[in-house]
C-alpha cells in the first residue's frame, strides 16, 4: 500500500511512498488457524491444518513436508502453526507478539539470547501516564521502577 499517511489531521498529512503490510491473506488464514486449532472443537484440527495446507502451498511447500496431521496434538499443532508464521510474516513485526500470545517467549528466545527475565514482557508506563493517577491507582509495571 502507497499513499497518504494521515496524523493529527487533514493538514498534518505527509506523503509517504514506502510500502506499509497492513494484513495479508496469509496472515488472515493463519490467525484463523490458530484459533480453530485452540476451540478444538470436532474437526477444528483438520480444518486448522488444511488453512495451514493453503498457505504453504501458495509458498511452494508440499504437503508432505507438513509435520502434523489430525491425530497431532494441539500443542504441536500451535506450534506448526507459529513456525509458518514466523517463515511467512518474517520481518514484518508479528513475531513478538505471536509469542507473548502463546506465551512462549522464554522457550524461544531464551536459547537464542538468554532472555529470562519475566518484567521485560511488559513494556514501561510512562511516566506522565502515572503522573496523571492518584497513588496506587496506575503502578509501574514491575522491572521499570516506581
Amino acid at each position: 500500500f502507497k499513499g497518504i499517511i494521515l496524523t493529527a489531521g487533514a493538514a498534518d498529512a505527509v506523503a509517504n511512498d514506502q510500502p506499509m503490510i497492513i494484513y495479508r491473506l496469509a496472515d488472515i488464514l493463519l490467525m484463523h488457524a490458530e484459533a480453530l486449532n485452540r476451540r478444538n472443537q470436532s474437526g477444528d484440527r483438520a480444518k486448522a491444518i488444511e488453512f495451514l495446507k493453503i498457505v504453504r502451498n501458495r509458498a511452494g511447500c508440499t504437503d508432505n513436508t507438513l509435520s502434523v496431521s489430525e491425530s497431532s496434538s494441539m500443542d504441536e499443532i500451535e506450534l506448526e502453526i507459529i513456525a509458518e508464521r514466523g517463515r511467512e510474516l518474517l520481518g514484518e513485526g508479528k513475531a513478538w507478539f505471536d509469542l507473548r500470545r502463546t506465551e512462549r517467549v522464554m522457550q524461544v528466545l531464551g536459547p537464542i539470547n538468554g532472555f529470562t527475565n519475566t518484567n521485560f514482557l511488559l513494556w514501561p508506563i510512562h511516566t506522565d501516564r502515572l503522573k496523571e493517577y492518584p497513588p496506587g491507582i496506575l503502578t509501574q509495571n514491575p522491572g521499570y521502577g516506581d
